[in-house]
């Protein structure tokens, strides 16, 4: 396993992302935040899904890009 600064996340493409929030995102499949514990789980699972980037309502990825901000997506 490759080393992973805390302040990026690895997740799974196929997780259906139903919320964003602050550090966290919330799918019909699990929720990933960045804590440790799920860095080390979420890399297990697609460690090609790197989120370069997080706001309230945004999550941006090598993959893709998820925003429910209010007025977007």
């Amino acid at each position: 396993m490759t080393d992973t600064p805390i302040n990026r996340w690895i997740i799974s493409p196929t997780v259906d992302l139903s919320c964003i929030s602050l550090g966290t995102a919330y799918g019909k499949k699990g929720n990933f935040d960045r804590s440790i514990l799920f860095l080390e789980t979420a890399q297990k699972w697609a460690p090609d899904y790197d989120l370069v980037k997080s706001e309230l309502g945004l999550c941006e990825g090598n993959q893709g890009r998820v925003d429910v901000r209010e007025g977007y997506g």
